[in-house]
C-alpha cells in the first residue's frame, strides 16, 4: 500500500499533478517490473483519454515534468513511455534494490546458536531475497529505513528467531513495528523465546 501521506507531501511541496505523479511513479515502477507498469499505463490511459490518445495526460503537464526535470526525454521527438527516464527529483524517494537488499542481508543475523547448536539464518538466494525485499518496501525509502530500525531492535532484545527468507516473506518487522514503538506487546511463543528456526 502508498504511503499517502508521504507521497502526498512530495506532490504538495513539488507542485505535482495527481496525473504527473501517477506517470512519475509508474515509471519507477517500469524499471522493475516492465510489463506490470506497461498495463497499468495502458489502462489509465484507456480510462482517462486526453486530447492525443497517445500521451499519458496533457501536454502541457507532460513538459512541465521534462522542464523541472522530474524525467527526461531518451529521444527528443518521442513521447512514448519507453522514451522516458525519470530524474533524480522522483528516484531520491526511492531507495536502490541492491543497497536496500544487502543493508538488510548484512544486518540479519548469519547464525543463530541455541543449547550449543548453530542455526543458518541466510538459506536463500541473495539476489532473490533483494528483489522480493524490494517489492515488499515497495522501494519506499523511508520504508526501508524503519525496518532497519526494527530489525535492529529485534537483534537487540533477541527477537530474530527464524530464517531470514520465513522473516521476509512474513513480513515480520512489521509486529516487530508495533513492539518497537509500544503499540502491541509481546505474544508468546517466538518472540519471547520459543525455538523457531525454520
Amino acid at each position: 500500500m502508498l504511503n499517502v501521506e508521504r507521497y502526498l507531501n512530495f506532490i504538495v511541496s513539488n507542485h505535482l499533478t495527481q496525473q504527473q505523479f501517477l506517470l512519475l511513479y509508474l515509471l519507477r515502477w517500469k524499471e522493475h517490473d516492465k510489463d506490470k507498469a506497461l498495463e497499468l499505463i495502458k489502462l489509465y490511459k484507456k480510462a482517462f483519454p486526453t486530447d492525443n490518445s497517445k500521451n499519458f495526460m496533457g501536454k502541457e503537464q507532460f513538459e512541465d515534468l521534462i522542464r523541472r526535470g522530474f524525467m527526461t526525454r531518451i529521444d527528443p521527438n518521442r513521447t512514448d513511455v519507453d522514451n522516458l527516464v525519470i530524474g533524480e527529483k522522483f528516484t531520491h524517494i526511492f531507495v536502490d534494490e541492491y543497497e536496500a537488499g544487502n543493508e538488510f542481508w548484512d544486518k540479519y543475523p548469519p547464525i543463530i546458536t541455541s543449547e550449543g547448536r548453530n542455526y543458518p539464518m541466510k538459506m536463500m538466494d541473495k539476489n532473490e531475497f533483494r528483489r522480493l525485499y524490494w517489492k515488499a518496501i515497495k522501494g519506499n525509502k523511508e520504508e526501508h529505513e524503519e525496518v532497519l530500525k526494527d530489525l535492529d531492535y529485534a537483534i537487540s532484545k533477541n527477537l530474530v528467531k527464524g530464517k531470514i527468507e520465513n522473516f521476509l516473506k512474513s513480513e515480520q518487522w512489521l509486529e516487530i513495528r508495533k513492539i518497537r514503538l509500544g503499540t502491541s506487546k509481546p505474544i508468546q511463543g517466538v518472540l519471547e523465546g520459543e525455538k523457531d528456526f525454520g
